[in-house]
């Protein structure tokens, strides 16, 4: 008579587990030594059904109100305040509107720092994809070493419909 192969599909909700819980179910699924010793140990089927997870740049309107929740609670206030403002203005806040609210004569050097590390988080925690990019980066005016604002990168200010740079060059015929 022949053996019937039973198997067993399992689906488990990591929606808001930490990458390092994630991380421990599989190798526990992997480890896993049923109690008869003839039978072979389970395999990880991944499948990613997550909408953010999936996306090949991974910024979404969640994942940029996520990144604006994380750096409040981290303590980066100006950052958040300063994505939330960019928001407001077509995907750009001046240097001028960051340094009214700061100290006199502190330094906007490592600004984007705060940004940079709740980026990494959300990335181990599944969130954001690893080749997102920046949320705020330093925007430029020709070579000068002083940033004149920051931006929003392009994938963002699509999601809001402002336009990109890449549309800018095309109505001003700097293309």
């Amino acid at each position: 008579m022949a053996t019937v192969k039973q198997t067993l599909d399992l689906s488990v909700d990591i929606t808001g587990w930490s990458a390092s819980s994630i991380r421990r179910l599989r190798d526990y699924v992997q480890h896993f030594t049923p109690e008869a010793e003839e039978h072979p140990s389970p395999t990880i089927q991944e499948t990613d059904t997550g909408k953010t997870r999936s996306r090949a740049a991974g910024w979404t309107r969640s994942t940029v109100d996520e990144a604006i929740k994380r750096l409040k609670a981290a303590g980066g206030w100006e950052q958040a305040i300063a994505i939330t403002t960019a928001l407001a203005n077509r995907g750009f806040v001046t240097r001028q509107e960051i340094e009214k609210d700061r100290a006199e004569g502190r330094q906007l050097r490592g600004f984007t720092r705060p940004v940079k590390r709740i980026m990494g988080q959300m990335k181990d925690d599944g969130l954001l994809a690893a080749n997102a990019e920046a949320l705020l980066k330093a925007h430029y005016v020709g070579s000068s070493s002083t940033a004149d604002g920051f931006e929003l990168p392009d994938e963002v200010k699509k999601l809001y419909g402002f336009p990109t740079a890449e549309q800018k060059g095309v109505a001003d015929g700097t293309d």
